[in-house]
């Protein structure tokens, strides 16, 4: 966000998540984004003429949903999954600006090199797969993997900055700015 010249302010909500396994990829994250955001204004007070944003990602490759791993042989078995195939990566968001409530999904697809045991446990050292959707972190090493992918780069590292902006710039964010 502070590339678009915002500053925000970081306010962890208190949620134990819902997870429905019957829904699809894109409507969970939305679910899950729109959970923090109920969270959020229930556990706050938002100035009317605020904005405030929340958002999840998860990785879904043949059937399953990653999120994040609970342990290095989860994060091992997420990466030995993705490696040499594509996957999707979608992120739903909830965004509430001046009042009103704007909520958009977004999918890219990533395919990973084939990945060898030692190039799995050389990411695995890094410790980057703590709190990432498919044990990988697109904006640092997770970048080793990644053969190519198609679409939003920013939505694979869990924000697409994009899709924010179009809303913002649609209802005149900057406009008395």
């Amino acid at each position: 966000m502070g590339r678009l010249g915002i500053k925000p302010i970081v306010a962890p909500v208190d949620l134990e998540e819902f997870h429905d396994p019957n829904l699809s990829p894109d409507k969970l994250t939305l679910s899950l984004a729109a959970q923090k955001m109920d969270a959020f204004l229930s556990q706050s007070s938002l100035p009317p003429e605020s904005a405030a944003l929340t958002a999840d990602t998860i990785v879904h490759a043949e059937g399953r949903h990653l999120g994040k791993p609970s342990d290095r042989n989860e994060a091992k078995e997420m990466l030995c999954h993705l490696s040499g195939k594509e996957h999707l990566v979608s992120t739903g968001f909830v965004l509430i600006l001046d009042g009103k409530r704007h909520e958009s999904v977004e999918t890219t697809t990533v395919c990973f090199h084939t990945l060898s045991d030692r190039d799995i446990d050389f990411y695995l050292d890094l410790k980057e797969w703590h709190d990432a959707a498919g044990a990988y972190k697109i904006q640092e090493g997770g970048e080793i993997m990644i053969n190519w992918i198609k679409g939003s780069w920013s939505n694979v590292m869990g924000l697409p900055i994009s899709s924010i902006y179009a809303i913002l710039r649609d209802e005149n964010y900057w406009a008395e700015k």
